[in-house]
């Protein structure tokens, strides 16, 4: 009789239900996990990027701010409050939708920025709120 394999005497049959359903559990568990660590990530990318938008708004409104102060112009930062604060930016965010008029937030895609000149701000449209 012969017996080949590292189990003599023991047939190989392969896998039994019991492993394969192990299997498909640690895989489906680890899958869940990658997944919300991509989701979270994808919420991280999104912040950075905004608030990268929004610090490179504050230097620009600063340096402004200051121009007016060391030339004296108060009458000239008055008249900066209410205005558009990416007529600041050297280059626009490639996610900057314009001005808007009192527009419905609800129609405009989301991860964008746009300003209301209605309401004199600035919105960003926040893209991953679900997470």
């Amino acid at each position: 009789m012969r017996q080949s394999g590292p189990w003599p005497g023991r047939e190989s049959r392969g896998f039994s239900l019991l492993e394969l359903v192990i299997v498909v559990v640690i895989i489906s568990v680890l899958l869940t996990v990658a997944i919300s660590r991509l989701l979270a990530l994808q919420v991280d990318a999104e912040r950075v990027a905004m608030e990268t938008v929004a610090g490179t708004l504050r230097s620009a409104i600063g340096m402004k701010v200051a121009e007016h102060i060391v030339n004296q112009d108060v009458p000239g930062l008055v008249r900066l409050v209410g205005t558009n604060p990416m007529d600041r930016l050297a280059e626009l965010p490639g996610n900057y939708l314009g001005v808007q008029d009192g527009v419905n937030p609800a129609t405009l895609a989301d991860g964008n920025w746009y300003y209301d000149r209605r309401d004199g701000t600035l919105v960003y449209l926040v893209r991953n709120t679900g997470f």
